[in-house]
């Protein structure tokens, strides 16, 4: 199974499920992820990573969706009886939500019943600011 990414460069969400069919994501030890761009004459330009003009936000997607079917990813907000968001935790290797009051495991949270993805953390409406 190919592992489904979305990537925040240059001020816009990217998902590398339909990417642009002159983009490409790539990683390396030295250089960590970059995308870069094919320009016409057939070269490649570096759009955004380590080294890059841009930052670049790798998003790894959890393979759970929400109430509304839409696949949840690191970096967004859930709705539910709280507000949190997804975050990886490399120590457990896991997803889990970070809300006001903690942590939990995102399987724990998505089990408590309807979760929506409600934003971002760059995507959000304001609405989040408040509660988070």
């Amino acid at each position: 199974m190919k592992e489904d990414f979305r990537v925040w460069v240059d001020g816009k969400m990217l998902y590398t499920n339909d990417f642009p069919s002159d983009y490409e994501l790539t990683f390396n030890r030295n250089a960590g992820w970059c995308v870069w761009q094919t320009i016409s004459s057939g070269r490649r330009i570096l759009i955004g990573g380590k080294y890059g003009p841009s930052v670049v936000d790798i998003m790894r997607s959890t393979g759970l969706k929400d109430s509304k079917d839409q696949i949840i990813y690191e970096g967004d907000y859930l709705k539910g009886t709280k507000i949190a968001i997804v975050r990886f935790t490399d120590i457990l290797a896991s997803f889990d939500c970070y809300y006001s009051a903690g942590i939990e495991p995102l399987s724990c949270f998505v089990n408590y019943g309807c979760v929506e993805v409600i934003g971002n953390i760059y995507q959000r409406p304001k609405s989040v600011l408040l509660e988070v």
